[in-house]
C-alpha cells in the first residue's frame, strides 16, 4: 500500500497539492493553512463551500504519472496548470488550468467556454509540460503527428509542427528548456529507438542532432531521453538505452545548440540493470542524482564544467 503527497503550490491563501493512494488513485486538493481543518470525509469537493481541506479534482479522474514520476503542477500568475485524464478509461491526458482567484466547480469543460474552473486547455493527447519564462510549453499527439504548444493561460499557440520527426502514439516531446534565445527539446519514439534534439530559433524549428544514430541504438533496443535542463550556459539531457541483449546504460549529454557541440559528456552506468538517473539545474549548476558507486546506492552530485 502506497500513499504520497506532491505538487505543493501556495497562492497566498491556499496550498494546492496532490494526494495519491494505490486504491483510489490521485486527487488534487487545496487547504487553507490559516483556517481550522474541518473536513472529516475524503470526498468533499471545494465547490460545496466551507470545507477545509477539500477536493478540486477527485480520484475518479486519474492523474498523469509515469512509473517513477510524481504528479506535478506549474503556476503562472494566478493560474495553476496540471495534467489529468478526463476519465479513468480515457487513454489520453489533458492539460488543465485552474484560476486560483475564481470560484471552483467540477464540470471540467473547455477553457474557451469560460464556465469551468478548473478547465481543459485542450483534449488532445498531452505529453510533457513545463514552465519557461512565465509560459507553459507542452507537446501533444494530434492529427497523426506531434505538435508543440505555448500558453500563458490567455492565449494558446501552436509554435511547431513536429510530424516530420515522429507520427506514432509511442512518440513524445520532452520538456522544453531555454538556452540563450533558443528553446531546446527532445523528440523520441520508443517504438523505433528514435531520439532527436531540436531547437526553435527565431520562431523556426530545426533538428540539431539525431541522438539515436549517434548512440548506435537499433533493432529491439529501447532508447529514451526525457530529462533536459539548462546549466553552465549549455543544455544537458539524459539518454537511457536498454539494449536487446540486456545491457542498460544511462549517459548525460551536453549541447551548445549545434550539432558539433552536442556530445555524450558523462557515462554513468553500464550493466544489466541501473537505477534511474535524475538531473536538475540549481544556481546554474548541473545537479545529478545517480547510483555511481555500487556500494553506496543513489548519491547527489554537482557537475562543475568538466569535473
Amino acid at each position: 500500500h502506497q500513499e504520497y503527497m506532491g505538487g505543493l503550490i501556495h497562492d497566498g491563501t491556499f496550498l494546492y497539492y496532490f494526494y495519491h493512494t494505490d486504491q483510489s488513485g490521485t486527487s488534487m486538493w487545496r487547504v487553507n493553512p490559516n483556517q481550522v481543518v474541518n473536513s472529516t470525509t475524503t470526498d468533499t469537493v471545494c465547490s460545496s463551500g466551507g470545507v477545509n481541506p477539500c477536493i478540486i479534482k477527485s480520484p475518479m479522474t486519474a492523474l498523469a504519472e509515469a512509473p517513477g514520476e510524481y504528479p506535478r503542477m506549474e503556476k503562472v500568475g494566478d493560474k495553476i496548470f496540471f495534467k489529468m485524464k478526463l476519465s479513468q478509461v480515457d487513454p489520453n491526458y489533458s492539460l488543465f488550468m485552474l484560476k486560483t482567484g475564481d470560484s471552483l466547480n467540477t464540470t471540467g469543460g473547455l477553457c474557451t467556454d469560460g464556465t469551468s474552473n478548473p478547465c481543459v486547455l485542450g483534449s488532445s493527447s498531452v505529453e510533457y509540460f513545463n514552465k519557461v519564462d512565465g509560459k507553459i510549453y507542452y507537446g501533444v499527439h494530434e492529427g497523426g503527428g506531434h505538435d508543440l504548444y505555448e500558453t500563458d493561460g490567455i492565449a494558446t499557440t501552436k509554435i511547431a509542427d513536429l510530424s516530420v520527426a515522429t507520427t506514432t502514439t509511442s512518440g513524445y516531446i520532452s520538456e522544453v528548456v531555454k538556452n540563450g534565445n533558443d528553446l531546446l527539446f527532445l523528440i523520441g519514439d520508443t517504438s523505433s529507438s528514435t531520439l532527436q534534439l531540436w531547437k526553435i530559433s527565431s520562431g523556426v524549428a530545426s533538428l540539431i542532432k539525431n541522438i539515436g544514430t549517434e548512440s548506435g541504438a537499433g533493432g529491439s533496443d529501447v532508447l529514451e531521453g526525457r530529462q533536459i535542463v539548462s546549466a553552465h550556459g549549455k543544455t544537458f539531457f539524459v539518454v537511457d538505452l536498454n539494449r536487446d541483449g540486456g545491457i542498460h546504460t544511462q549517459n548525460i549529454w551536453e549541447s551548445d545548440g549545434t550539432a558539433i557541440g552536442t556530445t555524450e559528456k558523462i557515462d554513468l552506468k553500464i550493466g544489466s540493470s541501473v537505477n534511474r538517473v535524475d538531473i536538475a539545474s540549481s544556481s546554474n549548476q548541473l545537479v545529478i542524482a545517480a547510483d555511481i558507486n555500487d556500494d553506496k546506492g543513489k548519491e547527489l552530485w554537482v557537475y562543475k564544467d568538466d569535473q
